[in-house]
């Protein structure tokens, strides 16, 4: 008996050792899990803040090339041989090796500067653009030849916070290649498919033909009226913006009406902005046009939210007057080009009268297209 009780006075320890042992495993194991995955997490914010960091200077990039392909939106490639990144007033000069390799980063005035981007914008993450420019396989050779597009790599390093490496050592970093073209945002590729055509609007593709065909008449483009009503809060809204149209539909409880005209996209010759403008305690959007007619607006409470198109300066074939109305009771202001619209209002239990808000408010807001061409 004496031997038996020993014997399971062994085992039980033996039982006791086996289970601090598996325990152990358990707990070593369990805390390898819990390290990789805190180094999987901490990894992938960085990486996200980094593709962040780095996709902000690439957005800041294509903004300061739109600026300032707006200087030489009215000059002609095909009489002046001119390209953004061979001119010498351009933005893109203002460093002097922007066109051979030195690191810059674009600031939040769209300004280049020297160096690396500064924590104060980038955090941790040492983001910094490298570019050059380089000149098209189709130029005219007619031409001399600019420079017309611009090849950059924006690169983001940092070290990061679990890193093994020393102080100040940069373990980690992403490359994103970028390529801006300087005619409208135009690729060579989107080009090539053109050669020898005339692109009359945009002028995007100028150097890309060997023998230039005449220029065909220029169009303006147009972007429609969208008429949106909101039953609720008894708003007429007015966008040329289709994202704008459908989130005010989706999200904030308007419905499409119709399409009231067509603007001008761009200020043409003696076009007229048609400013939008918004009053909170009216719930109200209302349209001016032009600067004085908008600060008139202003002054009575409403917020300017930006120009939504131009006005043609006057009547003519495919254009007409667009007309104000406004009820006083709603408030709401109310516009149309359609005299059926115009008498529905008139006669409706919401009491619209000629004009707007403003004292001496012109019936007349303006003229619109009534087509897209």
């Amino acid at each position: 008996m004496g031997w038996l009780k020993s014997s399971q006075r062994g085992d039980t320890l033996i039982e006791v050792v086996l289970s601090i042992t598996i325990l152990g495993v358990l707990i070593f194991s369990a805390l390898n899990v819990a390290n990789l995955t805190f180094r999987i997490g901490v990894e992938s914010r960085e990486r996200t803040e980094a593709v962040h960091a780095a996709q902000m200077q690439a957005e800041r990039l294509t903004a300061l090339r739109d600026r300032e392909m707006s200087r030489l939106r009215d000059k002609d490639p095909y009489v002046e041989d001119e390209s953004l990144f061979a001119d010498p007033d351009s933005t893109f000069t203002s460093i002097a090796n922007i066109r051979s390799g030195a690191a810059y980063y674009i600031d939040q005035n769209l300004v280049p500067r020297s160096g690396a981007c500064p924590a104060a914008e980038c955090g941790p993450y040492n983001v910094s653009i490298t570019s050059t420019a380089t000149t098209s396989p189709y130029v005219v050779p007619s031409l001399s030849n600019p420079d017309v597009r611009l090849r950059a790599t924006i690169r983001s390093n940092w070290r990061s916070i679990i890193s093994n490496g020393g102080a100040g050592s940069i373990n980690s970093n992403l490359n994103f290649p970028v390529e801006l073209a300087d005619r409208r945002g135009n690729t060579l590729a989107d080009c090539t498919a053109k050669r020898g055509a005339y692109d009359g609007e945009n002028k995007r593709c100028a150097y890309v033909a060997d023998v230039l065909p005449p220029p065909t008449p220029y169009v303006a483009a147009r972007l429609p009226i969208y008429k949106l009503w909101n039953s609720t809060t008894s708003d007429h809204y007015y966008t040329t913006s289709t994202s704008n149209r459908d989130t005010a539909i989706s999200d904030a409880g308007y419905s499409f009406q119709n399409i009231a005209g067509y603007l001008y996209q761009y200020p043409e010759p003696g076009a007229i902005p048609l400013i939008q403008l918004w009053s909170g305690n009216r719930n109200d959007h209302a349209y001016a046009a032009g600067n004085t007619e908008a600060s008139a607006l202003e002054a009575v409470g409403y917020t300017r939210q930006g120009i939504i198109g131009y006005m043609p300066p006057g009547p003519g074939p495919g254009i007409a007057p667009f007309y104000r109305m406004y009820s006083a009771a709603y408030p709401d202001h109310f516009y149309s080009r359609l005299d059926w619209e115009l008498n529905s209002a008139r006669t409706s239990f919401r009491g619209y009268v000629n004009g707007g808000l403003l004292p001496g408010h012109p019936y007349l807001v303006g003229y619109v297209f009534t087509a897209d061409n």
